[in-house]
């Protein structure tokens, strides 16, 4: 392999217009190869390492993981992508991810101050189907299908959105969560952590060294193909 494509550049000019119209913007294939399987296969081994936490209020009994380093390093490299998708200038605030299970439902909610602006990225399933994420637009119900390497960007704070019962086997799927740097939730930059202060390299390096415990010999060579670009 000559080079590594982390996502498609397939973007223009009218994607920050249209998330300004309508508040959210699906994009297809935003995540590819090597570094896709290499997240999906961390969150499921990590899922199942007892590391992580068993669920939360949203999902218990699923398990997921606030502030992740190898997400987190996800959260600073697709910033600036975020940034074309938008049309603002973003300050990140926190990673999320977790692996829903069978019959798992995300009841309706809006999210809070430091989600101001979030992606919600499918890295892999086990299901013969798509699981939806809802959306409430206008007053209706509008469901999103995103394949592995699909996200789709919204304003998590306005806009009301759900899951229904999922009746697959396993989904795994990562939300990257940033503020507008010029809007009402700023202060919200690292949702405030102390530690996540010192920027983008530290939380490169530890992402890093973190992931390879995690994966096999032949994702660790998929993560070395990137190294350079990832510490850039």
């Amino acid at each position: 392999m000559s080079e590594v494509q982390v996502f498609h550049d397939n973007f223009n000019n009218g994607e920050a217009d249209q998330f300004e119209k309508e508040k959210y913007l699906v994009v297809k294939g935003f995540l590819d190869d090597p570094l896709l399987s290499t997240a999906y296969a961390y969150a499921l081994r990590k899922s199942q390492s007892g590391t992580v936490a068993p669920g939360d209020s949203q999902v218990p009994g699923t398990p997921s993981c606030y502030g992740d380093t190898l997400m987190e390093t996800l959260l600073e490299l697709f910033r600036p992508r975020m940034e074309e998708l938008t049309g603002l200038r973003l300050h990140p605030t926190y990673s999320y991810f977790r692996v829903y299970q069978h019959g798992d439902v995300l009841e309706a909610h809006k999210d809070r101050k430091s989600c101001e602006i979030s992606l919600t990225l499918t890295l892999g399933y086990e299901a013969s189907k798509p699981w939806p994420i809802f959306f409430e637009l206008d007053g209706h119900s509008v469901p999103v299908e995103l394949l592995p390497g699909d996200a789709i960007v919204y304003r998590g704070t306005e806009l009301k959105h759900w899951r229904e019962r999922f009746e697959g086997v396993r989904s795994a799927g990562v939300f990257l969560h940033y503020v507008d740097q010029n809007g009402p939730f700023s202060d919200w930059k690292y949702d405030k952590r102390e530690d996540r202060k010192h920027g983008k390299r530290k939380a490169v390096r530890s992402g890093m060294r973190h992931t390879l415990n995690y994966v096999d010999g032949s994702i660790r060579r998929a993560w070395a193909l990137f190294k350079k670009l990832l510490l850039r």
